[in-house]
């Protein structure tokens, strides 16, 4: 099995989600956004962690 290649979180609700294929996490965090406005959504880093900055890639 591939590893992640990146990971969806969303600083509304704290979900951390990692993908193998970066196209996949982009779908899945419009799809999140639509819930709610609190839900903001970021593609980073498989190793990325809650103490480092979020920025939109």
């Amino acid at each position: 099995m591939k590893e992640p290649t990146c990971k969806l979180v969303c600083t509304g609700c704290g979900l951390e989600m990692p993908y193998r294929d970066r196209s996949l996490a982009e779908q899945a965090a419009e799809l999140h956004q639509l819930r709610d406005p609190e839900h903001v959504t970021f593609i980073v880093p498989p190793d990325w962690s809650p103490e480092e900055p979020v920025k939109h890639t």
